[in-house]
């Protein structure tokens, strides 16, 4: 057993303190909040709140219903333009706009029509132009309602769905969403861990046999006992960078949340698995993830000194 420690205790310590070791330790967080923070600024630049003419010759789009939508979201103004249309279409650059849409005489607030044409000199990022698309699609769905006589009540009676709620009646417990995500982070790390520190496994088996070390090894140690410091050991350091990385992670978050920074998509799947993790049993799941990592380096060692017996 002390010769199993020892072997764990040189792994381990002879690995952590390689330089690639703490500079990986350190580039992982200092990347994870460059992109937090980044990607927040990126988006804060690139915003880009563009003013519409809105030249509406089917009389359907009124004032009050233009300005109900400017109101509710500040993001792509439109501006419903009812006098000199010509001179909006031919300088509308001049007159402040980034662009105009016609809506054509013949439009039909039934069927509507298949695009309208969004006229400008300029060319924009992709997604730039779904605010303005909403609001004139909510603009419509108001003028449709309207016509048809559905008030607010109808409309609220109409939009009304059935919801499927999951009773595990053996386990009152359970909970899919839960397991789904701890199902996916666990095996996304072990797949990440095996593929990164496997490796090291490999290599420093490599660099003993090369250097004929093993040879003075194995005269002193049994194969099994060298097998399991081996893997132990390398298991551990795995372990050690995650834990610090994941921790890094999670303080990151929610200082950048409480400094009202959302952070986009990445922040929302961090806070979701924090608040995932939160509610189950943590020593159970470290638990099991650390039997499963342990089991899946002591797999591919195992193959590992088949190949070469065979060879």
């Amino acid at each position: 057993m002390n010769k199993i420690l020892l072997i764990i205790k040189r792994e381990f310590l002879t690995r952590v303190r390689k330089r690639t070791f703490i500079i990986g330790t350190i580039l992982f967080p200092v990347l994870y909040l460059g992109l937090i923070f980044g990607t927040t600024y990126i988006a804060d630049k690139t915003k880009e709140d563009l003013k519409i003419a809105l030249i509406d010759r089917s009389g359907l789009f009124t004032e009050q219903r233009v300005n109900s939508m400017n109101k509710g979201d500040t993001t792509n103004s439109l501006r419903l333009v009812t006098d000199n249309q010509e001179r909006v279409m031919s300088a509308f650059d001049s007159l402040g706009f980034d662009g105009y849409v016609v809506i054509p005489a013949n439009f039909n607030w039934k069927t509507g029509t298949d695009s309208l044409t969004f006229n400008t000199k300029k060319s924009f990022g992709i997604g730039a132009l779904n605010p303005a698309e909403k609001k004139i699609n909510a603009i419509w769905n108001k003028i449709k309602h309207d016509s048809l006589g559905i008030d607010l009540e109808k409309e609220a009676v109409l939009n009304k769905t059935v919801n499927l709620k999951l009773n595990n009646e053996k386990n009152k417990n359970a909970n899919a969403t839960t397991a789904t995500v701890i199902g996916y982070v666990c095996g996304f790390l072990m797949y990440l861990i095996l593929l990164l520190y496997g490796s090291q496994v490999m290599m420093g088996v490599t660099e003993e046999k090369t250097s004929r070390i093993a040879e003075v090894v194995v005269s002193s140690v049994k194969p099994f006992q060298l097998m399991i410091g081996k893997i132990v050991g390398i298991g551990m350091v795995a372990l050690t960078q995650f834990l610090i990385w994941i921790a890094c992670i999670f303080i990151i978050y929610n200082v950048s949340k409480t400094s009202g920074n959302n952070g986009g998509n990445v922040s929302d799947f961090v806070g979701t698995i924090q608040r995932v993790f939160t509610t189950v049993n943590i020593p159970l799941v470290v638990g099991c993830f650390i039997f499963y990592l342990l089991g899946g380096l002591l797999l591919l060692f195992f193959l590992i000194c088949r190949h070469w017996q065979c060879h």
